[in-house]
């Protein structure tokens, strides 16, 4: 049930923050709907040029996703979100993704640029990936990212650097399961240093 939710969340997600485009345009406050999606627009909102197209420009938009009651992640965008409904699309820059509740403690994800695909049922990072977690103790970086809705799993890819505690790592892909609390790292390389 709990995947099904967060698909369902991740739509209203998007649909939500076109609605928040058109309350701040029109200079009324969005209100927090019950569907465990509360959204909050910057001082800065773009809307596309013409006024008459699909997309929808935002700056400084924040969203926290709850399922059953409990904050599951939040995600902060500190550049533009773009939208493209018709498309089921979206992009953003400047990210940061917080997931919260069971897994790692304070497992976060920093990216330049975000891409989220509805019908994919996934989110893609890239621009240079950094991951962090258990106050600062799990670390990894790498070029690009997927979090999938489905398995709750960020996969990196490119150039992984990994380290936990005393334990460092290179590998081309890293699985963090944080529903799990595991790491898998594939085709690398781990070492211990005291």
């Amino acid at each position: 049930m709990r995947d099904r939710l967060g698909l369902i969340v991740f739509g209203i997600a998007g649909l939500l923050l076109i609605a928040v485009a058109l309350a701040v345009v029109l200079r009324s406050r969005p209100e927090t709907p019950s569907n465990g999606v509360e959204a909050a627009g910057g001082p800065e909102t773009l809307a596309n040029a013409a006024g008459d197209g699909p997309d929808v420009q935002l700056s400084g938009v924040a969203l926290t996703i709850k399922e059953e009651g409990e904050v599951v992640w939040r995600a902060s965008f500190g550049g533009e979100v773009e939208m493209d409904e018709e498309q089921k699309l979206a992009s953003a820059t400047e990210v940061l993704w917080e997931f919260e509740g069971k897994g790692f403690k304070g497992l976060t994800l920093e990216a330049p640029l975000m891409r989220a695909a509805w019908d994919e049922k996934r989110l893609t990072f890239s621009g240079g990936i950094v991951i962090e977690g258990e106050d600062g103790t799990l670390r990894f970086s790498c070029s690009t990212a997927e979090y999938e809705f489905d398995t709750h799993k960020i996969i990196g890819r490119g150039d992984v650097r990994f380290q936990r505690g005393n334990y460092y790592g290179r590998a081309q892909e890293v699985v963090v399961d944080n529903d799990r609390k595991t790491v898998r790292l594939k085709r690398g390389s781990l070492t211990l240093r005291e």
